[in-house]
């Protein structure tokens, strides 16, 4: 596979991980004990016992050497496809993610690994609303332009969202899956996992064909914040994955941003709690790179300068006909709420949502006295 990778090193750490019942923390404390995966099977050859508790059946498995011993089919099928195995030990391992608890051992990797720029996670509901799409669109557009990497988890929903809009931004997005790199998940997302394999970044812990078991999204979301310097969530409820991301990236030392929502929306609810647990709140990009020195102002004012202007972009070719006949409205002279709400004759919960969604989009803004005037 090429002079960067230790073919012995891989193969017994392969060997070692696909172990039934093996984990990071037994792997972890087989190499603390034995230092190399190589060490770990010359002593318990010799019948040396490690320090720390194994698992009866996994010492057993190794005594009867009742494990992977030959993984260069995974090799082979990982060459063809343009996958890579790089080990915690390769200086191409993710530096960040090298800092976490128990990092993975090893990664599956498709595409490109930079690790001189800003990451950012962005993750949120699977049945996002059309608030939450368009701010994903516009958020992951800004920061795309801004050359930051936006790190996603291939569901449906915000995390697509993200993915995409920075592919059609011609910027870098890394997919992190809770399967193996060969198997598309969910079916839906075969035109984006396609892109995604040939345009982006893949990476996986899970050995080839691993199917998407409920138990590997936790394990794989602590790899999404992992990677990132920052996570952040845009509409999520309170049971959902993207607070476990929130509160892995929160354990590992890294920022975390959250996008206010309407209070009466059931996909807020997480986000809300978010904010009040001291989670950053997020209006536009800048509030972001405030807390990256990293980034110029000026450039963040020209993506936003870009981001406002009146002529059609990927936000207002999707609005919906409520939004369209408010720009049209506004187009004509600035307006009050009432009077917005007269001509177009809808329930002013209603509106008030719309003109949100539209001033978050920067498309619209909102003067003293519930005056309304494009932006």
């Amino acid at each position: 596979m090429g002079h960067d990778y230790d073919y012995e090193n891989i193969k017994k750490s392969l060997s070692l991980l696909l172990i039934k019942g093996m984990t990071e923390k037994t792997y972890s404390i087989l190499l603390n004990d034995f230092k190399t995966p190589s060490g770990v099977f010359n002593a318990i050859e010799n019948d040396i016992i490690p320090k720390h508790h194994i698992k009866k059946h996994i010492l057993t498995a190794l005594k009867k050497k009742d494990y992977y011993q030959h993984p260069d089919e995974e090799f082979q099928r990982c060459e063809k496809s343009g996958i890579r195995i790089i080990t915690i030990d390769n200086p191409e391992y993710p530096q960040l993610l090298r800092e976490i608890p128990l990092p993975p051992p090893l990664i599956y990797v498709r595409g490109k690994l930079n690790q001189d720029i800003i990451l950012l996670s962005i993750v949120g509901s699977r049945k996002a609303s059309s608030y939450g799409r368009n701010i994903t669109k516009k958020l992951s557009a800004e920061l795309s332009h801004l050359g930051v990497t936006v790190v996603s988890g291939m569901a449906s929903g915000i995390d697509s969202i993200a993915h995409q809009t920075v592919l059609d931004s011609s910027g870098m997005t890394i997919g992190v899956l809770g399967c193996g790199m060969d198997v598309i998940y969910p079916k839906e997302n075969k035109k984006l996992f396609k892109q995604m394999w040939e345009e982006g970044t893949l990476i996986s812990e899970f050995p080839l064909g691993t199917p998407p078991l409920a138990r590997n999204f936790p394990v794989r979301n602590r790899i999404i914040s992992g990677l990132s310097h920052g996570s952040l969530v845009i509409e999520a409820s309170l049971k959902s994955g993207s607070l476990i991301t929130a509160r892995l990236a929160l354990e590992q030392g890294r920022e975390v941003f959250a996008v206010p929502g309407q209070v009466s929306s059931f996909n807020s609810s997480g986000t809300h709690w978010l904010i009040k647990q001291g989670a950053k709140l997020v209006e536009g990009v800048q509030d972001i790179t405030d807390e990256f020195p990293c980034f110029s102002n000026k450039k963040i004012n020209s993506i936003r300068s870009q981001e406002s202007s009146h002529n059609p972009s990927c936000l207002n070719q999707n609005l919906d006909e409520i939004s369209r006949k408010t720009i049209e409205l506004l187009s004509k002279h600035d307006m009050h709420v009432d009077e917005i709400k007269r001509l177009l004759d809808i329930e002013t919960g209603l509106l008030l949502s719309r003109l949100l969604e539209l001033e978050l989009n920067g498309l619209i803004i909102q003067k003293p006295g519930k005056i309304f005037c494009l932006n």
